[in-house]
Parts: structure tokens; C-alpha cells; sequence
């Protein structure tokens, strides 16, 4: 096989792994973010916990409230 074409398929295989690492990650989050919330709501505001994130109230919220389909 053509080196190229070997390193490609590694390439290929390592971005899949990092993905499912990556949506791993974001339930392992998810998960502590809701458990968060429903145990002490006053403290860990959307605001709290987006500045402690790094990241905006509308993610904390669209993370919190339930989907509807």
C-alpha cells in the first residue's frame, strides 16, 4: 500500500476514536451539569456554570431543559 494512502487510513481511524472520545466526554458532562443543577439550582445558575465552563447560559440550557422532538 502506498504510504500515503496507510497514513490516510490512520488519520481516518484516529478522528473516528477522537470523535466518540469527544461524545463521551460531552455525557460525562452532561450528566454532572443536570446533576449540578438539580441539586442546588440557586448556586449552580446557567451564568455560574457557563462562566466556570467556558461557555454560553445557552448551552447550559439547552443541555438542562428536556428535548422536545
Amino acid at each position: 500500500m502506498d504510504p500515503r494512502a496507510a497514513k490516510a487510513r490512520r488519520e481516518h481511524r484516529a478522528a473516528a476514536e477522537s470523535d466518540a472520545a469527544a461524545a463521551r466526554h460531552r455525557e460525562n458532562r452532561d450528566a454532572l451539569i443536570r446533576q449540578l443543577r438539580r441539586d442546588d439550582p440557586d448556586t449552580w445558575s446557567y451564568s455560574v456554570l457557563a462562566r466556570l465552563l467556558g461557555c454560553s447560559s445557552e448551552l447550559i440550557a439547552k443541555i438542562v431543559k428536556p428535548q422536545r422532538h
